[in-house]
């Protein structure tokens, strides 16, 4: 059942930000143990989202919360997505781990002011994915482990929590998350661009 869930909500947010040619692509994705291909799109489509610099292979990454929102609440318990895009001229094999507890994430204010966070590092082994990109493909990446706004969730996650992000209320918060891959045997250190949201006060 979780599973189902998990792979609609995938599903739902890939139509949303990269319309229904990546909805089939990413629906026809089989684990076939070689690496999964990506799908084509056009900048129209990604402008929506943000994307850190490009490394020198043209591997680029962004990062979108679910549900998307200007405003969340204390509390609340968000499902991360990863968007690869291969802005470069040459094809890209590169693997990273699903789970995204060892992703760094950094938050600020806006004005240079770094908010604290607190993070968990789980000790079970989590799967690697391997993708293949062709120039100008894309892939959707969800990642295992959620992002809490403030120091506790005020509901059941479906899944583990991996980063409390410990921002006051009325405050804006720009996230940004710090990545780990492997290409051609090399570590690579790939940085997303800043998600903006407000935090309000939880509900009484």
């Amino acid at each position: 059942m979780v599973s189902s869930m998990k792979r609609t909500i995938a599903l739902y947010v890939v139509t949303l930000v990269l319309g229904t040619t990546a909805l089939s692509s990413y629906s026809q994705s089989v684990d076939t143990g070689l690496p999964k291909p990506g799908w084509q799109t056009n900048e129209t489509a990604l402008r929506p989202l943000a994307f850190g610099a490009s490394l020198a292979n043209g591997l680029r990454a962004a990062c979108y919360l679910v549900p998307a929102k200007d405003t969340y609440g204390e509390g609340e318990c968000l499902r991360r997505h990863l968007v690869f895009h291969n802005s470069g001229k040459e094809s890209i094999v590169f693997s990273v781990r699903a789970a995204g507890d060892d992703d760094l994430c950094t938050c600020t204010d806006g004005q240079g002011h770094a908010w604290p966070q607190t993070h968990v590092a789980y000790t079970s082994i989590s799967p690697t994915e391997t993708f293949r990109l062709e120039p100008g493909e894309v892939v959707d990446m969800d990642r295992i482990y959620t992002t809490v706004i403030g120091g506790r969730s005020t509901g059941e996650p479906l899944f583990p929590s991996s980063t409390f992000i410990r921002a006051r209320p009325g405050t804006v918060c720009c996230v940004s998350w710090g990545l780990r891959a492997m290409a051609a045997n090399a570590p690579l250190a790939i940085k997303t661009g800043q998600v903006s949201f407000r935090i309000r006060a939880k509900d009484n």
